[in-house]
């Protein structure tokens, strides 16, 4: 989805504006992160170069790409950089990423109207960090999809059920590929109450707030 990692990567670089900041020599069908060090230096990378009618190529400056579209792509480097840098823990990260899962499948099958989709997201993100020790690391991450999404319903590029849908759920793919999260993991006997700490998220937590998101979506259901 260029559209989603161009107003990501424009939204990214808005803190900057204050600053003149000409980059030369970027070429149109590739996607470019850049990234501004504390002293000013500026570094630009291809994430990936992307074909009309063909499969991604991998980039110069990233000859094994992670899996995903652009756009996922620069929601997983969000994701770890909140984990690795900000003190954002994976727990909290898996979550966020179900509440997007969780309100991508009910608008894609209708249980929430796309009316309510952004405020089920918004309602239910409060939950899960208002419950979350680390709830202020997440504070700029969720500034930028915001701000993101808000852009591209004003573009109306983000306005029908298919593209609600699937932008959340891409954006939950992005947080899981970071985090490590599987949905399998809180299936089966062995991921019963009192299992505890698997690959760095607490299960028995995640469960219980994912269960309070699931009732809370209740309220933005039809007829909820």
């Amino acid at each position: 989805m260029p559209r989603l990692l161009a107003a990501l990567l424009l939204l990214l670089a808005s803190p900057l504006a204050a600053e003149d900041l000409t980059i030369r020599g970027l070429e149109r069908g590739k996607s470019y992160v850049i990234e501004v060090a504390a002293d000013g230096a500026v570094t630009v990378n291809v994430t990936r170069i992307v074909s009309v009618g063909g499969a991604p190529a991998p980039g110069p400056t990233d000859p094994n790409p992670p899996a995903g579209s652009p756009f996922q792509q620069e929601i997983t480097r969000q994701t770890k950089t909140v984990i690795v840098n900000q003190g954002g823990s994976k727990t909290t990260g898996a979550a966020l990423a179900t509440v997007y899962s969780l309100v991508g499948d009910k608008v894609a099958d209708g249980s929430i109207p796309t009316d309510q989709a952004f405020g089920a997201i918004k309602a239910a993100t409060n939950l899960v960090l208002n419950n979350a020790d680390d709830g202020p690391a997440w504070d700029t991450w969720r500034a930028t999809i915001s701000a993101t999404l808000t852009k591209l319903q004003q573009e109306g590029s983000l306005t029908t059920k298919a593209q609600i849908s699937a932008t959340f759920r891409e954006i939950a793919a992005g947080m899981n590929a970071a985090t490590g999260f599987k949905p399998a993991m809180l299936e089966g006997p062995e991921q019963a109450p009192g299992k505890g700490i698997l690959g760095g998220i607490d299960i028995d937590k995640l469960i219980k707030i994912i269960e309070l998101v699931m009732q809370l979506l209740k309220l933005f259901g039809v007829g909820g």
